[in-house]
């Protein structure tokens, strides 16, 4: 999920600690605030509290093991509540977008 040891910090016992991977300051991801739970996954939220950053992960149990993904992002749990279950934005959306932006522009 995170880079390992990025300042080569001695490992920490309890295996509690994650870096952040902009400012790569520790934190403990427990404080991570589970956004919603299906099945074995699990969506989480957490901020550095260094650098104010945001990471959005997600981490499911897999017969392999325990398997995770994250992103940096400026999204608030808030906003990722309110936006998780929107359909995404397409291609033709985006175009649609530009061209009532032109049109806008030209008439005012």
């Amino acid at each position: 999920m995170f880079p390992q040891n990025p300042k080569n910090y001695p490992p920490e016992p309890s295996g509690n600690q994650a870096y952040c991977p902009l400012c790569e300051a520790r934190y403990n991801p427990f404080f991570a605030r589970v956004l919603e739970t299906k099945d074995e996954a699990h969506l989480l939220h957490s901020e550095c509290e260094s650098c104010g950053s945001y990471i959005i992960s997600l981490v499911s149990n897999t017969p392999f093991g325990l398997s995770s993904i994250g992103i940096i992002t400026d999204l608030t749990a808030a906003d990722v509540l309110k936006f998780k279950d929107k359909p995404e934005i397409t291609s033709d959306d985006v175009i649609e977008f530009h061209q009532q932006f032109q049109k806008d522009q030209k008439d005012n």
